[in-house]
């Protein structure tokens, strides 16, 4: 039996594995040297009481916690060790995350079924922060729907990693995108008073910075195929992949010659372009899908036309 006493006569600083009985070791006293240095670390997945709800050792930064496995036949033990390596190679290509024990959500075997909102969610905060005039310091996250309601821990995850794309240096994942969220100084929450468009299972997203905000939503159509329908006040249907060009203007006759003839000077081929607007002769917003990037003095020769009041270059 290990317990205060026992660990009392042990050296500092050691590691303490428990893969044989729960009750072999006093889990009280544990978390005591664990929580002193004492013990410098502990892996079990063998509790006194299982499963362990009221344990003093979970949320323990030294402790490593994995499933209680009951596989006693070399076949059986085959089988979980060919299962294991299968679930980390998929965790660690992206595939499926079944069984990780620090994901920020809960993840079933139905995570297939739900990553193409994840994928729309990231998709959609690498936009906003695109689109973004400055550092952002806090996202607002919506999702209307009986396919997305009960997700918005998942799709949170998901939108502060694609916010964080082109932020952070290192591996940048569903666990720990909101840990480095927080680090800079980025709140999230979740709202309803975001205004939700006649769209089933919706997913909106605020983000605010210093001076300024943007509003943008998404769907699915057909369960599978991604689309941006609102950006702040504008409605439209645009195709959130590839180089996209996103500008604003005032809707006057001849800019949308104006640019499309700038784009064919330079040899910039359009894919789609969606525009929405507020009414005729307001501002509008194009969201231009192009075939290849276009260069520096593309990008110049659209801000110099009077009626472009802002010029956006995205990769997604």
């Amino acid at each position: 039996m290990i317990n205060a006493e026992t660990i009392s006569q042990m050296k500092d600083g050691v590691t303490i594995i428990n893969a044989a009985r729960g009750k072999l070791i006093e889990e009280q006293a544990l978390a005591a040297a664990l929580q002193s240095g004492k013990v410098k670390a502990a892996a079990l997945d063998v509790y006194s009481a299982e499963p362990p709800r009221e344990n003093p050792l979970i949320g323990l930064s030294n402790v490593l916690h994995t499933p209680h496995l009951g596989a006693s036949s070399l076949e059986a033990q085959r089988d979980v060790a060919v299962q294991m390596v299968e679930q980390i190679v998929d965790a660690l290509r992206g595939d499926d995350f079944r069984n990780t024990l620090n994901m920020p959500f809960r993840v079933g075997p139905g995570f297939n079924a739900i990553r193409p909102y994840m994928d729309l969610a990231e998709t959609i905060g690498k936009l906003q922060a695109g689109l973004a005039d400055g550092p952002i310091t806090q996202v607002e996250v919506q999702a209307k729907g009986e396919a997305v309601e009960n997700l918005i821990r998942a799709i949170a995850a998901a939108l502060l990693k694609g916010i964080l794309h082109n932020q952070i240096e290192g591996p940048l994942n569903y666990i720990n995108a909101p840990v480095l969220a927080e680090k800079q100084g980025i709140a999230i929450a979740q709202t309803m008073d975001i205004e939700a468009l006649d769209y089933p299972n919706l997913i909106s997203c605020r983000v605010k910075w210093e001076g300024g905000s943007h509003a943008v939503a998404g769907v699915l159509f057909g369960g599978s195929e991604p689309r941006i329908v609102q950006v702040d006040e504008y409605r439209l249907e645009a195709r959130p992949e590839g180089v996209i060009l996103v500008m604003q203007n005032k809707d006057v006759p001849g800019v949308i010659g104006q640019i499309g003839t700038i784009l064919g000077a330079y040899d910039v081929n359009i894919g789609e372009w969606r525009m929405g607007r507020h009414q005729p002769g307001s501002e509008a917003l194009s969201f231009i899908n192009l075939d290849s990037a276009p260069s520096e003095a593309v990008l110049d020769a659209l801000r110099k036309v009077n009626a472009i009041t802002q010029v956006t270059l995205l990769s997604l």
